[in-house]
């Protein structure tokens, strides 16, 4: 009976093992799919008996051995896919005698030897897709017979040679669009001319070889061309326009073409490392889809040109490490979509404007303006960079005070400000506890006060230079408590006194406290000897904190006592005792970076989205119980496409790293999230185990004796402010109708006392008649809470002081 089955499919398993050899014996076999598993061993020779395959599909598994040279009886055969496995041999030249392969596929693999000549005498093929093995040799020129071709992919190889020079005879190609990779190989010699006879060619990657000369003129005829990588090669001469430009690290010279404009379409610019001079074009500024322009370390001179605010997509703009002068525009600030901004390294000078900086507010990557002329403050809108992960404003002449709005940057990592002229003390408000601060460099200024005690409590803080400016005082004994620090450089100030002997402290080469003469201390850290007349001062020091802290914990005591008293007094005349329930509203630190999870990995943890683990539904999503391979308890909040629009694609990340950074009590802590463009919107949240206050009350079992009206009216109070006990409002399902509810409420006060009955919950029902009056003015109070018009609903206070 096996032996009439014509398909077999157990892709996307865990299927471990060997291939078992009895599968030659299902010779009526068309197609057989066994990839994505954990397949292990050698591919049965066996397979040669199916004579009626036409698909064949092994790939993502962990075969290895040798191709049998018995495929080559699969003369049908039209799909070969054995790509992501581990063979290890040379591809048999029998393989070549199927003339209907359309795929071949045995990429990412360990094969060597040369590519067969042979291959050419596979007219039908389209795809074959050679990359990612250790073959050697050259490119065969045969290969230019495929005229099916459509795929060709060579990359990350040890191919060497020049590329085949009849390559342009692909010109008769069948099929409308054709892509070359052959990436990171050792080609050398010259691009062919015959390049430039594919009008079909849309993708060509050459990029990572030793190929050079000039691009040839006709290489810009392929008028479908929408991507090409030339880049990390030793190509020389002019630039000339394409459709898609990744050109960095080459030798190209001149200027710009303003004919860039032409090009539309073009989402990407990288011209980075070359020796590109003259003017920026205003042209180029005309591609308003650019989202990345990457002109860095070239020669470009002249102003910033204030076009750039067309712009409007751009997410990466970097001009650094070029002859750039004059001011910023104040026209960058319309660039509200850039991620990171990079104009280091030129001669820039003038202020930096705060409003260019509140315009990028969005801003989440880093910010450089090191190495420039800058002068005047800082502006005091940088601290509404609230996103941003580095700021580097090094190597200018800027002056005045740290900002202190610096504490608004609350994913700041990196901070340097260090080659100025600043002055004044070092603010503390710009340290909390929370921070994520690693590494802070405010050298080479002109700061002076005290170190702020309050560094010591950044926890991830590794290496603080301060040194070279004109800080005073003595080194806070905390500074020793900073487990996270590798280096401390206070060198070159005005500090005193003795210097503490723990934690970094301990180790010599990891602590720079040279040019502060006044500093006394161990040997080890190359200081002078304490003196009494230190320990005097520095013991005398800390008496008078001793006497201060006395006194305030004198005063508190006092109070608390006087507090005590009254609220005692105040119980005794209202006879009346109260419980205090205490809910401190935890300190979270700054959310650090979100985890972006698998696919596979929220399939596993929910098995695969089964309806078993929903644990809540609306019309916007799923929620579903889920466990990692951790063992955690997750739930998993999956959004219906259905509901949103396409562009909201586009912010979904960044509105998720957003809610991350809110911290409430009652809002539930997001672990990560996990999203596929056009597939898949996810997010991961700590699992709540204690169910919701539905079925405290209502689940079988419950105690309902327990929950009259008034102690319902009381939970509901303290847990929303708003009264929920009608049936309305328990009815679940989407969309329901607000004013539909409002309606039975307003016809059941109208009717008296039994649509009243029919209205409440039936546990209540029979106490509604004790207590009608208050059943009605809640009811009462509900509809005025959900009035339709907004200006016509109390203030929050109101429903408490009823």
């Amino acid at each position: 009976m096996l032996k009439a089955m014509q398909a077999v499919d157990l892709s996307h398993n865990q299927l471990n093992g060997g291939i078992p050899l009895e599968v030659g014996n299902l010779s009526n076999l068309e197609a057989l799919n066994l990839h994505e598993n954990t397949l292990v061993g050698e591919i049965p020779s066996e397979l040669g008996h199916c004579r009626k395959l036409v698909s064949l599909n092994l790939y993502s598994n962990q075969l290895t051995g040798s191709i049998p040279p018995e495929l080559r009886s699969l003369v049908i055969l039209e799909n070969l896919r054995l790509y992501d496995n581990k063979l290890n041999s040379t591809i048999p030249l029998s393989l070549f005698q199927l003339k209907s392969l359309i795929h071949l596929t045995l990429s990412q693999n360990e094969l060597t030897g040369t590519v067969p000549s042979e291959i050419g005498s596979l007219t039908s093929l389209e795809v074959p897709s050679l990359h990612v093995n250790r073959f050697t040799g050259e490119i065969p020129s045969p290969i230019t017979n495929l005229t099916n071709l459509t795929y060709l992919a060579l990359r990350l190889n040890f191919l060497e040679g020049a590329l085949p020079s009849d390559i342009g005879s692909l010109y008769n190609l069948k099929n409308l669009s054709l892509t070359i990779d052959l990436t990171f190989n050792r080609l050398s010699g010259k691009i062919p001319q015959g390049l430039g006879q594919l009008p079909n060619l849309t993708i060509l990657s050459v990029g990572g070889n030793k190929l050079d000369g000039d691009i040839p003129d006709g290489f810009f005829n392929c008028s479908n061309l929408v991507r090409l990588d030339l880049s990390n090669n030793n190509f020389s001469g002019s630039l000339k326009p394409v459709t898609y430009l990744t050109l960095h690290t080459n030798n190209f010279s001149g200027l710009v073409p303003p004919e860039l404009s032409k090009l539309t379409l073009l989402q990407g610019i990288s011209l980075a490392d070359n020796a590109l001079e003259g003017e920026i074009p205003d042209k180029i500024f005309e591609l308003e889809q650019l989202t990345i322009l990457y002109l860095q370390n070239n020669k470009f001179i002249g102003h910033i040109p204030i076009a750039i605010s067309k712009l409007e997509s751009l997410m990466f703009l970097d001009l650094s490490r070029n002859k750039l002068n004059g001011t910023i525009p104040k026209s960058l600030a319309r660039l509200n979509n850039l991620l990171m901004l990079d104009l280091s390294h030129n001669h820039l000078r003038g202020s930096i404007p705060g409003s260019v900086i509140g315009g990028i507010r969005n801003m989440q990557i880093h910010l450089n303006l090191s190495h420039n002329s800058f002068t005047d403050s800082i502006p005091n809108e940088i601290g509404m960079l609230q996103m941003v992960q580095a700021i580097d404003i090094a190597n200018n002449n800027l002056s005045g005070s740290v900002p202190q709005t610096f504490k608004g940057c609350r994913g700041l990592s990196t901070l340097d400000l260090s080659g100025n002229m600043l002055s004044g003390q070092i603010p503390e408000e710009i340290f909390t506890p929370s921070d994520i601060l690693t590494s802070l460099n405010l050298s080479r200024n002109q700061l002076d006060g005290e170190l702020p005690k309050n560094l010591a409590s950044l926890m991830h803080l590794s290496s603080p230079d301060l040194s070279q400016n004109k800080v005073k005082g003595m080194i806070p004994q905390n500074f020793a408590n900073i487990s996270t620090l590798k280096h401390l450089n206070l060198s070159f100030n005005q500090l005193e006194g003795r210097v503490p002997e723990t934690g970094i402290f301990r180790n010599a080469s990891a602590t720079s406290l040279d040019g502060n003469p006044y500093l006394c201390g161990a040997n080890y850290l190359r200081l002078r000897p304490c003196s009494s007349k230190s320990q005097l001062t520095s013991s005398s020091c800390l008496s008078k904190k001793i006497v201060l802290i006395l006194a305030a914990l004198g005063t508190v005591a006092v109070i608390l006592i006087l507090v005590l008293a009254i609220s005692v007094l105040i119980r005794l005349i209202k006879k009346k005792t109260t419980t205090e329930i205490e809910n401190p509203v935890p300190e979270y630190p700054i959310a650090l970076a979100l985890k972006r999870f698998d696919q596979k990995d929220i399939e596993t943890a929910t098995d695969f989205f089964s309806e078993d683990n929903i644990i809540g539904v609306s019309s916007l999503s799923t929620v579903y119980k889920g466990r990692l391979e951790d063992g955690q308890i997750i739930a998993v909040k999956n959004l219906d496409f259905q509901q949103f629009s396409v562009e909201s694609d586009k912010c979904f990340i960044r509105e998720v790293k957003t809610l991350n950074l809110l911290r409430h009590r009652n809002l539930v802590k997001i672990l990560g999230f996990a999203w596929e463009s056009k597939k898949l919107k996810v997010l991961i949240l700590e699992y709540m185990e204690n169910g919701n206050l539905e079925s405290i009350i209502h689940d079988p079992g419950v105690d309902l004796s327990r929950w009259t009206l008034s102690k319902r009216i009381d939970l509901r109070y303290n847990s929303d402010g708003v009264p929920d006990q009608t049936k309305a409002d328990r009815t679940r399902g989407r969309g329901r109708a607000a004013n539909h509810s409002a309606s039975i409420s307003t016809e059941a006060l109208a009717a008296g006392i039994n649509s009243l009955l029919r209205l409440v919950d039936p546990h209540l029902a029979s106490k509604v008649s004790k207590q009608q009056e208050a059943v009605e003015e809640l009811l009462k109070l509900a509809l005025s809470c959900t009035c339709p018009v907004p200006e016509n609903r109390p203030e929050m206070d109101r429903p408490f002081q009823s």
